[in-house]
């Protein structure tokens, strides 16, 4: 099923409910839907969600396995003992080992990092690392973004005389962890309030709790929040809650540009100051934070992270070389894989091929599971083992959907969200039927487009677009609000752009006419005197000194007959 046969989606809302909200904030109608939407109900959650400050973050120590990891590097802090970060190859793995070392070596901790390898060592904690530094003395590890469910690994360490810390915030397996300490707000019997903190996010945590208790003044710790930002966006997690607050406060701190790679690289995605928003980060910064990890060594992204000023541009212009390799091999695959999807009718997507990259199927798998509606899972093959990313869509959770496909896989882990796993060649069949009925058990519907509300043409204003930015940063958990305008007239339709890539529109309701604009819309039929159903994003467009109400177009149809 292609996106073009997704149903739009207008949920159903307590107007009621809205407009008790709506007068006790003060706040336009649609906010306040948007809100609700949002899980927001009450003053009090409004204003949290509206206003919210590093003031409310929840008290470090109440995550599990808190107390004793502070105090083991305490120690290590007061004996200059060598520890060794273990990271991960994503931009949420490299953004918590650079937070970490700079603020480990803040005070004056001797810091080693290891970032595995995802072509040559794959995902995890592996025990090889461990047993070389402890060959070398060395007799403090700590995980950051991975190790939760590396149970061999812990007890391997614990052999070796190393006191392993795990902080980690991917699903936790059931099992007896043998670590000196365990960080994860995902563990059952952790009562930190914040269970969806990205792994950045818990190496902050841990980094605040530090400070904390060896007096270190807390500005010292929100100096690092523009790396919590960056590898929280990349990472996708819900951008509500604690993670709203981080995020926001880190784009504020990314916007002082302090942090040279950081700079560089905003330079390089065309923002040299000012703020970025979220999805700048998301679609600028984190896929070239990413690009050398998916292509085999993300070493070169925490360089970049770490750079002096001087090393910074070079490192970031390396960064964008790396991405724009790795646009062209997801270009590949994707017209690949996009043959095969259109050809299957299985309630999931669960495609193979021997000549993919491993590093980029997860990006494919995105595009997929959003253009056809279905979870999508794609395997790399290499001889008799595939490697697989998953991507979900709404109303499907992927690990429990893997928990009933466990027998035939070697290894899974993820989110519900997004996950990886392991599988021998031979039981890809197998594996495939499973993981399709697995899906069609949890009931998960067609696509969807979703909008927050439908909107009236007077409901439109540049004090409603000014409103809605409280509700920012946008991303997972938290999107751009689009509303619903039915039945309106195309006044005119002409295409603009390179190749006439995008559709600019005039549109009118009533006594309202609306400028817009369609961004890759040029392919679609539309032409003046034609009514149509618009999902619209409302924004403000600054032109000669002008500023003016401006309508965003993100899906566009003929109105249905009633």
């Amino acid at each position: 099923m292609s996106v073009k046969q997704w149903r739009w989606v207008a949920p159903e809302i307590d107007w009621s409910a809205v407009k008790r909200l709506s007068e006790t904030m003060k706040l336009h109608r649609l906010t306040a839907a948007c809100l609700m939407q949002r899980g927001v109900s009450t003053a009090e959650e409004a204003r949290f969600f509206l206003n919210g400050s590093l003031t409310e973050l929840a008290d470090p120590f109440a995550m599990a396995g808190m107390e004793e990891a502070v105090q083991r590097l305490a120690n290590a802090v007061a004996a200059r003992e060598t520890l060794l970060i273990y990271g991960d190859y994503d931009a949420d793995g490299v953004t918590s080992v650079a937070l970490l070392t700079r603020a480990l070596q803040k005070l004056g901790v001797p810091v080693e990092y290891y970032l595995p390898s995802r072509l040559g060592d794959g995902y995890g904690l592996h025990g090889q690392i461990l047993s070389q530094f402890a060959a070398a003395g060395g007799k403090l590890v700590l995980t950051v973004d991975c190790g939760i469910n590396s149970f061999e690994e812990m007890d391997l360490a614990k052999q070796l005389a190393i006191d392993l810390i795990v902080t980690d915030h991917h699903e936790a397996f059931p099992g007896a962890r043998s670590a000196y300490a365990v960080l994860n707000p995902k563990q059952l019997h952790c009562s930190y309030p914040e269970r969806n903190l990205a792994g950045v996010g818990v190496a902050w945590t841990l980094v605040r709790a530090l400070y904390s208790r060896l007096g270190v003044p807390f500005a010292e710790a929100a100096e690092l929040l523009d790396l919590v930002a960056v590898g929280s966006i990349a990472d996708v997690v819900p951008l509500l809650g604690e993670n709203r607050i981080l995020v926001k406060a880190g784009l504020e701190e990314l916007a002082k540009g302090s942090r040279p790679g950081l700079a560089a690289l905003a330079r390089l995605c065309g923002r040299g100051e000012g703020k970025l928003t979220a999805q700048q980060v998301a679609f600028g910064m984190a896929p070239r934070l990413n690009a050398p990890g998916r292509l085999g060594d993300a070493l070169p992204a925490l360089q970049a992270l770490l750079a002096s000023p001087a090393e910074a541009e070079q490192l970031a212009l390396d960064l964008d070389e790396k991405n724009r390799l790795r646009q062209q091999v997801e270009k590949d695959i994707l017209g690949n894989a996009r043959e095969q999807a259109a050809a299957c009718e299985d309630a999931a997507l669960v495609l193979w091929h021997q000549d993919w990259h491993p590093g980029v199927i997860g990006i494919v798998a995105g595009r997929l599971a959003a253009e056809f509606g279905k979870p999508t899972v794609l395997i790399a093959l290499d001889g008799e083992e595939g490697r697989g990313s998953i991507r979900s869509v709404p109303g499907c959770n992927l690990m429990d959907a893997l928990q009933l496909c466990a027998k035939q896989l070697i290894r899974f882990g993820g989110h519900p969200e997004a996950a990886g796993l392991s599988v021998g060649k031979a039981n890809l069949a197998l594996f495939q039927a499973d993981f399709c009925r697995a899906v069609e058990l949890q009931g998960v519907k067609e696509g969807r487009a979703m909008v927050m509300a439908e909107a009236q043409p007077a409901d439109l204003s540049l004090a409603l677009v000014e409103e809605l930015t409280g509700l920012e940063p946008f991303g997972q958990g938290n999107p751009e609000p689009l509303f619903l305008l039915r039945e309106i007239a195309v006044v005119t339709a002409r295409r603009v752009g390179a190749q006439g890539a995008h559709l600019q529109l005039r549109l009118q309701k009533e006594s309202r006419i609306f400028n817009a604009i369609c961004f890759g819309g040029g392919d679609k039929q539309i032409s003046a005197g034609e009514t149509v159903d618009a999902a619209v994003l409302a924004t403000a467009n600054t032109w000669q000194g002008q500023t003016a109400l401006s309508l965003q177009v993100r899906a566009l149809r003929i109105s249905p007959p009633e």
